[in-house]
């Protein structure tokens, strides 16, 4: 990789409102379950990022929510 591209992926894996979620392992939208649709991706907080906290081996959080039924959210993290 070049050093334009590592620059890039760096910006994916930023703390970020909304979008992609940038999984550090296999993609997992979790199933609401209400409706056992997968859930939309609302945030990604990447470790010692914004919110200073540290997710397991320097991983990421994620928090997702139903489209259908917006009282339903979900919280998963992943390690690198």
């Amino acid at each position: 990789m070049s050093a334009e591209t590592d620059a890039e992926l760096d910006t994916l894996l930023d703390d970020k409102v909304g979008g992609w979620p940038c999984f550090t392992q296999d993609p997992e939208y979790p199933p609401c379950p209400a409706c056992r649709r997968p859930m939309a991706a609302l945030l990604d907080l990447r470790s010692n990022g914004l919110g200073g906290i540290q997710w397991g081996d320097l991983g990421t959080t994620h928090l997702f929510q139903c489209r259908e039924h917006p009282e339903q959210v979900a919280f998963d993290w992943a390690s690198h």
